[in-house]
């Protein structure tokens, strides 16, 4: 017999059937799992030689359930609905059944697999069994929560500020950390401030004691970075570890606010940016490839792009009505990010130059805003403004020492090193540690941008998009820009931290893509994305390990505290008041430490070090890992004792792994500028006393 046409209303009716039988199987088997888990498995036989190999178990049992119930489900439905199945209304009701079903579903698979791979806290269990209720919950109101849904979709349009202000709440509620305390102990407990230490403890306390970057004391990350996070915690109260965390804290908000704002204004909807921050939020700082404590590795984080948002704000308010005092904000926020962080301000400055030259290829913009001379003149002066207003904060923070070559030489040095190589990992890093979805991920970067790029350029050139769409190719190069990051240093965590072009974009294309559904359907998309997306965010391990107000393991941040407690009554203080006793207050302490930078802000002390920093400080109190990487070239050494001989230290104070014992022995051995450096201060000093980790050295006469 021949067959009919399968393509019609009762042959789609049939299809959905048998997905909802599947649905509802795979909830009778969660159900069934969960009673089960509540009553002990008994064995029924038992082995004497193979004991060990016997592991009770209900999977089999369980699997039959599933398999009964699906066919008997399946068997069920066209039996009971057969007289209705060509008809359009029953295909309407089943699909909109079957999406309120399957989000219910997938969220309850999403806590099961969370609860398995990861150790999760107690209350996820409570979530589960939310779900399990709201899955009953959703069998019997399912026509009403479509209604419920678009009542709070119309809630949202028409009060659109309540929207604004629940996203700002969230926002402040995600980064809230009540206990800053617990939590520099923590981040002291994992590396003892070794990211910190580099970022910013050893240049901030230098530029918070009145030193000149890279004339006094050197900077990593910049310039700009570390005077501003000094200033502010001197508002705060103090340089101290909270008042910096909370510094970033503070920067986070305000960037993720106003990554808000600017997805708000540029894509007109308000479920786009909520999507939108809330995949840049989880990108960015609770993804698994970010790593382990989100605040460990601040270099890693917005911190080091805080001005992009910005820069690409007022871009976006240009590309509306092109008036001149928006791509003016936006050149000086350029600017800004050149002498906050250079490496970073550079890649802006690439991003902005391209905007304004693919404005100067549109005729319109040509034939209407730089007609005149005077156009001309502004516009061309714009590629120069971001540099030249650097230079002048450049030269605000350095006085005369700008125009030396000695300056420049420090101030790029970290770029130099970067593009060298030296940190750096081999693109197949991913491979070797058989991380395959991060190193795909990491591969569809680059690729996403340029496909972004070049599709996007070709659709305006051919005049099938507004030439406005120019923006999101800005973003695309900014991106590639941003990319360097990952591509010198391709390990797992580093293209998720320069992922917030790439949610920017996707939020671009999402926006085009529901843009083909009716107003209706748009919204509900939005709405169950916005709800998936949280619940992967919030369930997300590292976000559960956040210590927010939600998820604040007292006991956990008790033993942190109590065991940074100990170090510093034990061994840091001591010889905290031994530096304090020998150095005035308005002098300089040369100190010589894995700690060195926590010791002289706590000491309350000018830095005299040229490099703060010259011991990794994770080896503190363990001489196993001591190793003083941070004088890898000669010429930093050359440059440390150029300045100690300049300011002749009167006493030196010296952690004992640098001159004593097997350590000291090898780093001589395998370390020849280290080698050098001591030997010298070996000649010009003497020891005069000792604390609890540090030898005081005095000058000879």
């Amino acid at each position: 017999m021949r067959e009919k046409n399968l393509l019609n209303t009762e042959s789609l009716n049939v299809v959905l059937f048998s997905l909802l039988s599947i649905i509802l199987g795979m909830q009778v088997l969660i159900w069934a799992g969960f009673v089960f888990s509540f009553i002990p498995i008994k064995p029924t036989i038992q082995f004497v030689v193979y004991k060990v190999l016997v592991h009770p178990e209900r999977e089999i049992f369980l699997y039959r359930i599933f398999v009964i119930f699906v066919l008997l489900f399946n068997v069920f439905f066209v039996f009971l609905f057969r007289g209705q199945l060509c008809k359009k209304t029953l295909t309407k009701k089943l699909t909109h059944f079957l999406i309120a079903d399957s989000i219910v579903l997938f969220l309850t698979f999403l806590i099961l697999f969370k609860m398995v791979i990861f150790d999760l806290p107690q209350w996820t269990k409570f979530a589960l069994c939310i779900l399990l209720g709201v899955g009953i919950g959703v069998k019997i109101f399912y026509r009403f929560l479509g209604q419920i849904i678009d009542n709070t979709i119309y809630l949202a349009k028409k009060f659109s500020w309540g929207a604004d202000l629940c996203v700002v709440v969230f926002l402040a509620v995600l980064f809230y950390m009540p206990d800053l305390t617990g939590t520099v102990a923590e981040l002291f407990h994992i590396d003892k401030f070794f990211h910190w230490q580099a970022f910013i403890l050893s240049s901030g306390v230098a530029a918070y004691k009145g030193c000149i970057l890279h004339v006094d004391n050197f900077s990593i990350y910049g310039v700009g970075m570390p005077i501003a996070v000094s200033q502010i915690a001197r508002w705060l109260g103090g340089f101290r570890y909270e008042n910096i965390l909370f510094v970033f804290t503070a920067t986070f908000f305000i960037y993720f606010v106003c990554v808000y704002v600017f997805l708000r204004m540029w894509l007109k909807s308000v479920g786009v940016a909520v999507f939108g921050v809330i995949l840049a939020v989880k990108f960015q700082m609770f993804s698994y490839a970010a790593g382990g404590h989100v605040w460990c590795t601040p270099g890693s984080s917005v911190v080091r792009w805080f001005f992009d948002i910005f820069v690409f704000f007022f871009l976006g308010l240009h590309l509306k009505n092109f008036l001149w005092r928006y791509v003016l904000a936006s050149a000086l926020c350029v600017g800004l990010g050149l002498f906050y962080i250079l490496d970073s301000g550079v890649y802006l400055m690439v991003s902005f130059w391209a905007y304004l030259g693919m404005l100067l290829l549109l005729k319109d913009f040509r034939h209407k805003k730089i007609s005149t001379l005077k156009a001309r003149v502004g516009y061309g002066g714009l590629f120069a403004l971001p540099a030249t207003f650097a230079l002048m904060l450049f030269w605000l923070s350095a006085g005369s020492a700008l125009w030396t070559k000695e300056y420049w030489l420090s101030l790029t040095e970290t770029i130099h090193f970067f593009l060298s190589g030296f940190g750096a990992l081999p693109i197949y890093d991913g491979l070797q540690k058989k991380e395959f979805a991060f190193f795909f991920i990491g591969c569809l970067f680059p690729i996403f941008y340029l496909f972004h790029i070049g599709t996007t350029s070709a659709l305006i050139f051919l005049k099938k998009i507004h030439y406005r769409n120019i923006f999101v190719i800005v973003l695309g190069i900014y991106g590639l820009c941003a990319y360097h990051y990952f591509v010198g240093r391709s390990g797992s965590s580093s293209y998720f931290s320069v992922s917030v072009p790439l949610a920017l974009i996707l939020c671009f294309w999402i926006d085009k893509a529901v843009g083909f559904l009716s107003t209706k359907n748009r919204a509900r998309a939005l709405f169950l994305g916005i709800l998936i997306l949280l619940a992967i965010l919030l369930t997300s391990p590292i976000y559960l390990s956040y210590p927010n107000i939600f998820n604040v393991d007292k006991e956990k941040m008790n033993s942190y505290k109590r065991e940074m407690t100990e170090i510093h009554e034990q061994v840091i203080d001591k010889d905290v008041a031994l530096i304090q006793r020998l150095v005035p207050e308005d002098k300089e302490a040369f100190v010589f430490s894995s700690l060195a930078p926590q010791l002289i802000i706590l000491a309350d002390r000018k830095p005299g070090l040229y490099f703060v920093d010259i011991a990794m400080s994770y080896s503190f109190l363990d001489e196993k890992l001591f190793n003083p990487l941070f004088l890898f070239t000669q010429k930093r050494t050359e440059v440390l004792l150029r300045k100690m001989r300049e300011k002749n230290p009167e006493y030196i104070f010296i952690e004992k792994p640098f001159i004593e014992g097997d350590t000291a022995s090898f780093a001589y051995n395998h370390h020849p500028d280290f080698y050098v450096l001591m030997k010298e201060i070996s000649e010009k000093y003497v020891i005069f006393d000792r604390g609890e980790q540090l030898v005081v050295l005095k000058r000879r006469l």
